[in-house]
C-alpha cells in the first residue's frame, strides 16, 4: 500500500517537471501502467 501511495506522489511531481529529460528517461523505465498515465 505504501509504495502506491509513493507512487502517486512521485506521478504528482513529475507533472509538474515532465519537461525534464531525466524524468522522461525515468519514465521510460517504470510500468507501462504509469506511463499511460503521464505520457
Amino acid at each position: 500500500m505504501g509504495d502506491e501511495v509513493c507512487m502517486v506522489k512521485i506521478a504528482v511531481f513529475l507533472a509538474k517537471i515532465k519537461s525534464n529529460q531525466f524524468i522522461k528517461n525515468l519514465l521510460s523505465k517504470w510500468p507501462l501502467h504509469l506511463k499511460g498515465h503521464y505520457r
